[in-house]
């Protein structure tokens, strides 16, 4: 929906409109094959320190910008709210920071 018009369009057509490649999406790693980060790995996603950007404990500017978006969009069922974030959200913030291919689709 844009607005208060709907659009109806075949993934096919879609991917076409906003210039996905879907082969290349495909190619990535799977979200179930993501090793599961440790408690000591997630602790970087947070401020140790009370900043402009956050208080004390809340996560990091762009970790918080990327789990928004995951948990609208793309692993909504999966919920989640800043003081209890589950897999696989930490797991595919990681993998987006670190710029590696990851297969949303599958």
């Amino acid at each position: 929906m844009t607005g208060t018009r709907r659009f109806k369009a075949k993934f096919k057509d879609f991917i076409v409109v906003v210039n996905l490649r879907y082969n290349g999406m495909k190619r990535g790693k799977l979200v179930i094959d993501l090793p599961v980060l440790g408690t000591d790995e997630v602790l970087g996603f947070y401020y140790h320190e009370t900043s402009t950007y956050g208080p004390q404990g809340g996560l990091r500017r762009l970790s918080k910008v990327i789990f928004e978006i995951l948990r609208r969009t793309v692993v909504p069922s999966a919920g989640g709210d800043d003081n209890v974030i589950g897999w696989p959200f930490f797991e595919i913030i990681n993998t987006v920071l670190t710029d590696d291919l990851i297969n949303l689709l599958d």
